[in-house]
């Protein structure tokens, strides 16, 4: 006879930051960003060129596209090149750096989603337990039987928004239907 158990608990804490981290370099040769009257958020309205600001900003590996000649592009004299790319790590440099250049332009709803929509707690436990019997039926026959039984358990924290039905009962202003 043989019996068993096991016992296993997985937690999961999903956190998505990345929709507030919308950052614009508004410093020289950089964008020009203005407050949204709509909603009180930064938005660009003018796009500034990193090879503007320096050209350490600049990335000394270009684009390779292989033999495949997937892209092509042109500059305006109609030489045949390859458009630069940014220096990832000059530009991560001067944003730890000179923060005071830089602004943030995530909107109401990338923080709405990066602090409530998105986030989630998972605790998943398993709980399992078997019992098995093997006989010798005769010389030639084996029997075996066993059971085995398994339990398995999800807690999830997450947001849960009231419906606008429900909101209204509870006794709070809302916008009109199909409005923000």
């Amino acid at each position: 006879m043989k019996f068993g158990g096991k016992w296993d608990e997985e937690t999961r804490n999903i956190n998505l930051l990345q929709d507030v981290n919308y950052w614009s370099y508004n410093g020289p040769g950089g964008n020009t960003t203005a407050i949204s009257p709509t909603n009180g958020t930064p938005v660009i309205t003018s796009w500034g060129n990193w090879a503007d600001v320096g050209s350490q900003y600049i990335s000394p590996n270009p684009f390779d596209m292989g033999t495949t000649n997937g892209l092509r592009l042109y500059n305006v004299n109609g030489v045949q090149g390859m458009a630069p790319r940014v220096n990832r790590n000059t530009t991560a440099d001067l944003f730890n750096a000179h923060l005071e250049l830089f602004v943030n332009t995530a909107s109401l709803e990338n923080y709405y989603s990066a602090y409530f929509a998105n986030p989630r707690h998972f605790r998943q436990t398993i709980t399992a337990g078997y019992g098995q019997a093997d006989t010798k039926l005769t010389s030639k026959l084996q029997g075996r039987v066993g059971v085995r039984m398994e339990r398995t358990e999800n807690a999830v924290t997450e947001f849960d928004p009231k419906n606008r039905a429900e909101v209204i009962a509870a006794g709070y202003p809302v916008n009109p239907a199909g409005t923000n």
